[in-house]
């Protein structure tokens, strides 16, 4: 059975190829109706153009098959569909029509270059994006220069977790701050945050966020750490912008004589989900089955406003755990795949394989220009629930990945096990390669860092499933420190059956 897609169609088309739908959204429902009396496999065949994908696309049990017969979103043979998260900009305004309130905080340099148009959607606390994109290049915010963290014994260690000293002339109380973000590298230097501005007290030079960092905000080894980024004041090179989020307006100096026709803002990070009935504190989840894409391209998706400290990161806060962060996303799936498709252009993770996620496949793939990792496999927490295991990843090209949160690892499996990982090419990311990890410390007492307590903030804390540790470990379970290497080895086999990310082939 053939249903075609079509960007000129209409999804009350016939689905034919002459009178072909028009959405994603329209084809899944489709599939719905017509897998009930299926008796052979469901090709959905998308013709070349672009497809706007403005809400999250959801695919549950019913729109796959429980007998041998499968459903694949495919690419019509030599044409490239692609699926995009995002809004092309238009009704550019020159800088001749800018306000004079924005203008005066605009620098010098900048006055008579910036154009101005309103965002196509309202922002929302999840409406975020770092990058615009025109003519397949990403267009980086305005950031300020680079500066170092001071240390300020006005600041106790119980505040710096939100609250930091910058040297003077760094932060100003302009009166667009509340868009400000501060992009951080803290005093441990493996990982990155990204950090809304609450306010700063010029006098002192003392800056708050509205979020705690993953660790202290406190000066590192390394010079240049920590920049501001979102503010008219930076707005200072061509190709860089500003997003005014109260007023729904975007800021941008381009490159040429005017913006580019092409130029697209991220309004959606997760634009597929194919999820199963997830049963969270129960043995197991019934998995959607049988779902796949071919020579598809996902691009334009936005970033998720993940930061550190909350207890729901994976290691070091690199991704989070079990959270819409990714363009698409399998959280309960099993027996699905990915063949030659394209990821490109996203400020966030690309793909994920998330709680459930058993004998996937990801082959021949090309993963560009993202902003977290390329795939994230993400399974269950410490305990007894090991359901993410058995994926393939093959044979994929990753390259510029951690384009906006430059910890990220290309290929990141956390709790997760008897994976293939084999014959990716990877090259040019800015940390890690491949990493395969969990939370390895399992210790209700595991709250503190540097004597500061923050109940339920440690990390990786909130995804231990002490119920089923408990009894396995014991309530009072007192974990030997990593640094005394002969009790870690003697209590080890102790705690190895409640870390999944084992066995897998790299």
């Amino acid at each position: 059975m053939e249903i075609y897609v079509a960007p000129d169609g209409n999804d009350s088309a016939t689905g034919t190829v002459e009178s072909p739908l028009a959405t994603l959204a329209g084809a899944r429902d489709r599939v719905r109706s017509a897998i009930r009396t299926a008796n052979s496999d469901i090709n959905v065949i998308f013709r070349d153009g672009v497809y706007p994908v403005n809400e999250t696309v959801a695919f549950g049990r019913a729109d796959a098959s429980d007998g041998d017969h499968i459903v694949t979103y495919k690419a019509y043979p030599g044409e490239t569909p692609v699926l995009s998260g995002g809004h092309r900009l238009s009704g550019w305004r020159p800088p001749s029509e800018l306000p004079e309130a924005v203008r005066r905080l605009l620098p010098a340099a900048a006055r008579e270059k910036v154009w101005s148009t309103k965002l196509p959607v309202s922002p929302t606390e999840r409406f975020t994006f770092n990058s615009l994109f025109a003519r397949d290049q990403r267009l980086p915010r305005a950031r300020g220069e680079g500066f170092a963290l001071r240390e300020d014994e006005a600041i106790s260690d119980r505040d710096w977790w939100d609250t930091c000293s910058v040297p003077e002339g760094a932060v100003s109380d302009w009166p667009d701050l509340s868009n400000c973000e501060l992009v951080i590298i803290p005093n441990f230097t493996w990982t990155m945050n990204i950090l809304r501005v609450k306010e700063f007290d010029s006098a002192t030079g003392i800056l708050t966020t509205t979020e705690p960092c993953t660790y202290f905000l406190r000066p590192n080894r390394r010079p240049e750490t920590v920049w501001v980024e979102n503010v008219l004041a930076v707005l200072d090179k061509p190709g860089s912008w500003v997003a005014d989020y109260q007023d729904g307006m975007i800021y941008h100096w381009p490159e040429g004589h005017e913006p580019a026709e092409s130029t697209v803002v991220p309004s959606l990070t997760e634009m597929i989900r194919i999820e199963g009935e997830i049963d969270y504190d129960g043995p197991t989840d019934r998995a959607v089955q049988g779902i796949h894409f071919e020579g598809l391209r996902f691009s334009h998706g936005g970033r998720y406003p993940f930061h550190g400290q909350t207890g729901w990161g994976m290691q070091h806060d690199w991704e989070a755990f079990d959270r819409p962060t990714a363009m698409v996303r399998l959280r309960g799936a099993s027996n699905c795949s990915f063949k030659r498709c394209v990821f490109s252009h996203s400020d966030g993770t690309a793909l994920r394989l998330d709680l459930t996620a058993e004998s996937n496949a990801i082959e021949n793939c090309l993963f560009e220009d993202i902003g977290g990792s390329a795939i994230s496999l993400c399974g269950y927490g410490p305990g007894t629930k090991d359901t993410n295991k058995r994926n393939r990843i093959a044979d994929n090209v990753i390259r510029n990945t951690g384009k906006i949160t430059w910890h990220s690892p290309a290929i990141f499996v956390w709790q997760s096990g008897e994976n293939h990982i084999a014959r990716n090419h990877i090259h040019h990311t800015p940390y890690t390669g491949i990493v395969v990890s969990g939370r390895i410390r399992i210790n209700r007492a595991d709250q503190t860092l540097r004597g500061v307590e923050r109940p339920g903030f440690a990390e990786c804390f909130n995804t231990i499933r002490w119920d089923e540790v408990e009894p396995i470990l014991g309530a009072d379970y007192e974990m030997p420190l990593w640094h005394d290497p002969e009790a870690w080895k003697a209590d080890w086999d102790l705690r190895k059956g409640l870390l999944h990310s084992r066995n897998n082939i790299v």
